[in-house]
């Protein structure tokens, strides 16, 4: 829920203006050592405020009063300049001011910092009006009392009372997460309303702001139920607006337990329980595109867009309405221009390219992150798109160089998605699909153990979602746990159209003894339309039963498949695996010296590396020098390092490392 319309009075004089900021940046920056600059009278160099956001970026705030009047280019450049004096040099300007939100003064500050960007002081330049800080001082009950003493005390009472109610409970979610030693949903946030203060001083709109406020905190299910149990007891004596915010908050907890037909018809609900709220039309449109009506919700956001231009909430409205239309050209061009750096329109953009199934999104998300490298939900994005970028990068997945993008980007992305899990488990919830998508990053870094925590914990939460159950039964599989897989997949009807599944079932009951059982779901679901590598495991499972029954079998079974597929490399390893397996030397070579021949520059590393492992029980080690000297990343560990290591060893050759050419060379000792 967004406190963004919570209606704050202005400053009196400059001086309360100027400690209220200071309040409101300590909390914004999250720096307790936030300080004014020096007393009046004293030079300030255009800086009335200093904090730092972190300790690689300074920042500069400097204080305007203006009531209705603009603040002018000219004033702005005028205060920049002087900032460039303050010592030492600031990374961030914020000029704060009591006047009304500006687009044109918005983009003016853009403009300078794209100036800036181009000398050796760049700067980031930002203007907040009056309506930037009621909905930044809304987060912070310190900045609210700083800047309305007599804010409704009816809010914070409640929050305390529900915050010492809630800890025990959360306590308990806690400890039972710690640990012994995958598609988003729309991204939108009910607007909150914009009370008269007369209205909003009700002890029932103060408990409505303090479960709200729970909500944005993560403790979703147990606001949710109180919010649900205030609807039960209070609603008949209720005034309408207290309605409409009961409303709203209810859906806001919907839509983040990602329930969003449910909340769009609750903030349906809330329109017509009180259309005349300031922000009742916005809940509105949202309600359109949660319910899917993206028609009806095209043509009210572009009325309340032609209304007020600089809202960048209804242009990320409006952008979502077109997912049901394809326009994926020139989409942007139906938002006002100053709109389309804005966050809201940046993640809606980016979640519009994504349910397209548009890989430009990737692209979008990364260059939001740049601009809005703090922002939760771009960070999240961000983090998918660099995920889903190295899925598509077979070889860095297998220990090849990371060539899309860097390893300090990919390190980054699988911390930001697991920070994200372990938050909403602490809180009580989990989506799916974060808990999905924090498990297959944790799993690309090789973290099991974080990786089985999430899951564990998330498909307790939702023990029907088939992609975690899925997830959960790949990492039981690589742990060699045939009992954990059946167990994991005991409620999984045999079907083709869950090949997956069909494969994990057939290995672990060939593996826990029940060959009979294998045999005959492959023989059942073993169709052509079945993907390739299901096909092919279900293949290595019959020959690994056939080999303890009857050898000849065996062989002939994979003869036979590559005689009709003589150029396939997988199954030409599967079959010195199986020569192997019967410890003939003699005609496992020479099944290798014929997978040998299929390999040139585009063979995968993963192939490669299946190749190495067979060759390495043949003590062919100059065939794995071969195959991977450099195709493997050497900037950290990954089985493919570790076997052309060894392998250099056991040959006597040895490894020289050429910084410039960035590839092995291989030197005779």
């Amino acid at each position: 829920m967004s406190f963004s319309s919570i209606s704050l009075p202005k400053p009196k004089n400059w001086q309360d203006f100027e400690d209220q900021m200071w309040v409101l940046f300590s909390n914004v920056l999250n720096d307790p050592n936030t300080q004014k600059n020096g007393r009046s009278g004293q030079k300030q160099n255009g800086v009335d405020i200093f904090g730092h956001r972190n300790e690689h970026c300074f920042v500069g705030i400097q204080c305007k009063e203006k009531y209705d009047s603009q603040v002018t280019e000219q004033e702005l450049r005028s205060e920049v300049n002087k900032s460039k004096n303050f010592i030492p040099r600031i990374d961030e300007f914020f000029l704060v001011t009591t006047a009304p939100r500006d687009q044109k003064v918005q983009e003016i500050a853009r403009v300078i910092t794209s100036e800036l960007s181009q000398t050796d002081h760049p700067i980031h330049v930002y203007v907040w009006g009056w309506d930037d800080i009621e909905e930044k001082a809304a987060h912070y009950p310190k900045a609210l009392n700083a800047i309305e003493p007599t804010w409704n005390p009816y809010v914070e009472e409640g929050f305390n009372k529900l915050s010492a109610q809630f800890q025990e409970m959360s306590m308990h979610v806690k400890s039972s997460l710690l640990p012994s030693d995958g598609t988003r949903p729309l991204s939108y946030t009910p607007e909150g309303t914009k009370l008269n203060e007369t209205d909003e001083n009700t002890p029932l709109h103060g408990q409505v702001t303090a479960y709200q406020k729970l909500i944005d905190e993560g403790e979703i299910p147990s606001a949710l139920k109180q919010l649900e149990k205030l609807k039960s007891e209070k609603w008949s004596g209720a005034s309408r607006s207290e309605r409409y915010r009961i409303l709203v908050g209810i859906a806001s907890a919907k839509l983040k337990l990602g329930l969003q037909e449910d909340a769009g018809n609750i903030l349906l609900d809330a329109y017509n329980e009180c259309p005349e709220h300031e922000k009742a039309q916005k809940n509105r449109v949202t309600g359109l595109l949660l319910t899917k009506n993206f028609k009806e919700a095209r043509a009210l956001a572009q009325k309340l867009l032609e209304e007020d231009p600089g809202d960048a909430y209804t242009a990320s409205v409006l952008i979502q309405s077109y997912i049901d239309d394809g326009t994926d050209d020139n989409l942007l061009s139906m938002v006002p221009a100053d709109l389309h750096e804005t966050v809201e329109v940046y993640t809606a953009y980016a979640n519009y390219l994504r349910t397209r199934g548009n890989s430009e999104w990737k692209k979008v998300a990364k260059a939001a992150a740049v601009k809005y490298p703090h922002d939760r939900m771009i960070k999240l994005f961000s983090a998918e798109a660099i995920l889903d970028l190295i899925c598509n990068d077979k070889d860095a997945m297998v220990g090849g160089p990371f060539n899309i993008v860097s390893r300090e980007e990919f390190k980054k992305a699988v911390d930001d998605l697991y920070s994200e899990a372990r938050e909403a488990l602490e809180k009580g919830f989990i989506l799916p699909s974060t808990a999905h998508n924090s498990v297959l990053a944790l799993r690309l870094a090789n973290d099991t153990s974080k990786a089985t925590e999430i899951l564990d914990a998330a498909i307790e939460q939702h023990p029907n979602d088939e992609n975690l159950r899925i997830q959960r039964a790949v990492i039981a599989y690589a742990e060699n746990d045939p009992k954990r897989v059946l167990e994991i997949l005991k409620n999984v009807l045999p079907d083709p159209e869950h090949p997956e599944e069909l494969g994990l079932t057939a290995w672990a009951l060939a593996d826990s003894g029940q060959e009979g059982k294998a045999i005959s779901l492959i023989s059942e679901n073993e169709v052509n339309t079945l993907p390739e590598h299901v096909r092919l495991h279900f293949l290595a499972i019959r020959i690994r039963i056939y080999l303890d029954k009857d050898e000849k079998l065996a062989l002939d079974t994979i003869a036979q498949r590559i005689a009709t597929e003589p150029e396939n490399l997988a199954l030409r390893i599967l079959q010195i695996r199986t020569y192997n397996a019967l410890k003939d030397k003699n005609h496992a070579n020479e099944a290798l010296e014929k997978a040998l021949a299929l390999i040139d520059c585009k063979t995968a590393l993963s192939s490669r590396l299946d190749l190495c492992f067979e060759a390495r029980k043949l003590k062919r080690n100059e065939v794995i020098i071969d195959l991977l000297k450099g195709k493997v990343a050497t900037d950290y560990e990954n089985e493919g390092i570790f076997l052309l290591i060894q392998a250099l060893i056991n040959s006597s050759l040895w490894l020289e490392f050429d910084s410039n050419a960035l590839k092995f060379v291989t030197v005779k000792l």
